[in-house]
C-alpha cells in the first residue's frame, strides 16, 4: 500500500499489506491503521447444500476470505525498512 505526501502527489513509501487491501481506516487516536484485506484467504465457493442464504434470498457463487491487519502507523524510518522490505 503507496503512503501518499498528497499536497505534492509524491510517494513516501509503502506499507506491506495482505492480498487485495480494500479498506483503510486509522483509529481514533491516530496511533493505527486498519487495514481489510478482501482476499487475504483467497476466494472460493459458498459452503454448498450447508450454506444457509441470507434474509433477502441472496447467494453468492464466490465468497471472499478476507482478513483484518492492524498497524501501528510507521515511523519515517520504519517506512523506509518497509519499503525495503517490499522492493526484495
Amino acid at each position: 500500500m503507496a503512503v501518499i505526501d498528497i499536497p505534492s502527489f509524491k510517494v513516501l513509501g509503502h506499507i506491506p499489506t495482505g492480498w487485495f487491501p480494500s479498506k483503510i481506516q486509522v483509529s481514533n487516536d491516530g496511533n493505527k491503521l486498519y487495514i481489510s484485506n478482501a482476499k487475504g484467504y483467497g476466494s472460493g465457493p459458498n459452503g454448498g447444500e450447508a450454506f444457509e442464504k441470507g434474509p433477502e434470498g441472496s447467494y453468492v457463487g464466490s465468497l471472499m476470505k478476507g482478513t483484518l491487519q492492524i498497524v501501528d502507523i510507521p515511523s519515517v524510518e520504519v517506512l523506509k525498512e518497509y519499503t525495503q522490505k517490499g522492493n526484495r
